[in-house]
C-alpha cells in the first residue's frame, strides 16, 4: 500500500504518517486544516501555503518540458465519458483541451475512458508542435501503469490506450507524475472543471489547425533546403532539436528523433509546402496517402495521391477556407508538372518555366506556338502564375480555390 502523509495546521504544524495519529491529534485540538497527501513535499507545501504543483510547472518548463494536467469524467445518468487537459508549453503557454464521448465499448471502463483520452490528447498536443519532452500529471495510476508496461492491457479500452501511445515512440519522450485527484490545486481544479463542462455541456477544445507527419530521418537536409527554395521569403531558425521555418503567421518545424523525421506545425502555407516536398520524396501511393492523412487528420483513401488537383479539391470540400486555401498549392504542383512535362516531352530546353513564356498585355505567349495544345499550356501557365507566384503574399479563400479548381478541371478535361 503506498504511503500516506498527513499535514494538519494549526499552533503547530505537523505531519503524521499514519491516519490514527492524525485523527486523534485532530479531535484533542479541535482543528479543521488538515489534508492527506502521496508525497512528504506535497504535505510541506501544503503548511508553507504554496502550491506545489505550480512550483513544479515552472520548474518542468525551465527544464525545457512540456507539460498537461488530465483528468477523466463520466455520467451514467447521460451515458457519456469526457476529458480534460491543461496544455502548457516550455515557453509557458497554456491551452485547454477537452472532449466526450458515448461509444458503448468505452462506457463499461466509465471514467477510466476519460482518463486515457486525455492523455492521449495531451500527447498528440505535443508531438503536434514538435515538443520532445512531456510530463503528464495525472490521478488514475492505470495510464502509466499501462504506458510503462507495468499493467497488461486486458480489455478494449487499456489496448485502445497501449496502441494509441505507440505513434509518440521515439518522437515524444512521455513521463508521468501521479497527483491526488480533487486535491484543490489549481491545476487539478482546471482540468476537472474543463472535463466536467465537455461532459455536460458538450464543450470541446482541440486545435485543428496544427498537423504533424513522419518521414524517414534520412530526408532532413532536402527537406529543409526543398522549404527553403520553395518559399525563400521564410526566415530559418537553427533550433536546438532541429529547423523551424517562419513567415508571418505560418510555421513549421522539421525535427530529427530517434524514431524518424518530425514535421510539426499550422496547417497552412509552409506546412502546404512541407507535405508537396515530402510526396516528392515518395514513390509507392500508400506511404503518399499515409503522409496526407497524418497530416490533415483526414481519410484520403479516395484520393490519388499523385494527382495534385484532386487533393486541392479533397481540401477545399472538407476544410475551412484557411486550409484550403493554402492547399491549392497541390495543384499549382500538378499544373507545374503538367507544364514541364509537355516542354520535356517536345525536347524544349528551359531552367525556369517562366523562360518559356513571355507576358502580352496580361496575357501569357508561348514562344513555341508550334506545340500541339499550345493554348492549353498558355491557359495552365496563366493559372500558375497567377496563384503560385503571389503564393505567400496573396491569401487565396476557400470560394476562390474552388473556382480555380474549375479552370484547372477545364484544362485537364481537354488532355
Amino acid at each position: 500500500m503506498a504511503k500516506k502523509y498527513y499535514a494538519v495546521k494549526g499552533e503547530e504544524n505537523r505531519i503524521f504518517e499514519d491516519w490514527n495519529s492524525c485523527q486523534n491529534y485532530i479531535r484533542e485540538r479541535n482543528v479543521m486544516q488538515y489534508k492527506g497527501f502521496s508525497t512528504l513535499e506535497e504535505a510541506n507545501a501544503f503548511l508553507l501555503g504554496q502550491d506545489y504543483y505550480s512550483d513544479r510547472v515552472t520548474e518542468d518548463v525551465k527544464a525545457g518540458y512540456a507539460v498537461a494536467f488530465t483528468d477523466g469524467s463520466y455520467e451514467s445518468a447521460i451515458a457519456a465519458y469526457s476529458f480534460g487537459v491543461v496544455a502548457i508549453a516550455p515557453d509557458g503557454k497554456e491551452e485547454m483541451l477537452s472532449g466526450r464521448g458515448n461509444d458503448p465499448v468505452f462506457l463499461q471502463s466509465r471514467n477510466v475512458s476519460g482518463e486515457i483520452l486525455g492523455v492521449l490528447a495531451a500527447a498528440e498536443w505535443a508531438y503536434r508542435r514538435g515538443f520532445p519532452k512531456l510530463i503528464v500529471y495525472h490521478d488514475y495510476e492505470g495510464v502509466a501503469a499501462w504506458a510503462e508496461n507495468r499493467w497488461k492491457a486486458e480489455n478494449p479500452v487499456s489496448r485502445y490506450y497501449t496502441d494509441g501511445m505507440k505513434k509518440f515512440d521515439g518522437f515524444v519522450e512521455i513521463l508521468f507524475r501521479k497527483v491526488k485527484g480533487h486535491s484543490n490545486h489549481f491545476f487539478n481544479d482546471k482540468v476537472d472543471a474543463l472535463a466536467k463542462d465537455a461532459l455536460f455541456h458538450n464543450e470541446r477544445y482541440f486545435p485543428d489547425n496544427i498537423g504533424a507527419f513522419r518521414l524517414n530521418a534520412e530526408w532532413y537536409d532536402a527537406l529543409c533546403n526543398e522549404i527553403h527554395r520553395q518559399a525563400v521569403r521564410a526566415s530559418y531558425d537553427d533550433l536546438y532539436d532541429g529547423a523551424g521555418f517562419t513567415l508571418g503567421e505560418d510555421s513549421v518545424g522539421v525535427f530529427p528523433r530517434r524514431g524518424g523525421l518530425l514535421i510539426a506545425g499550422k496547417k497552412y502555407r509552409l506546412f502546404c509546402v512541407a507535405i508537396v516536398a515530402a510526396l516528392s520524396f515518395l514513390s509507392d501511393k500508400d506511404a503518399k496517402r499515409a503522409v496526407l492523412q497524418e497530416a490533415f487528420s483526414l481519410d484520403f483513401s479516395s484520393v490519388d495521391p499523385d494527382r495534385g488537383e484532386e487533393i486541392s479539391r479533397f481540401l477545399c470540400e472538407r476544410c475551412d477556407e484557411k486550409i484550403s486555401g493554402a492547399g491549392i498549392l497541390f495543384a499549382m504542383t500538378a499544373l507545374s508538372g503538367f507544364i514541364r512535362k509537355t516542354l520535356t516531352e517536345n525536347n524544349i530546353s528551359f531552367d525556369r518555366i517562366s523562360s518559356v513564356f513571355q507576358e502580352d498585355n496580361g496575357k501569357f505567349r508561348c514562344n513555341f506556338q508550334s506545340l500541339p495544345n499550345v493554348g492549353k499550356l498558355e491557359r495552365a501557365y496563366e493559372i500558375f502564375y497567377s496563384v503560385r507566384v503571389p503564393y505567400f503574399t496573396k491569401r487565396v479563400r476557400g470560394k476562390e480555390a474552388a473556382e480555380i479548381l474549375s479552370e484547372i478541371d477545364d484544362i485537364w478535361k481537354e488532355r
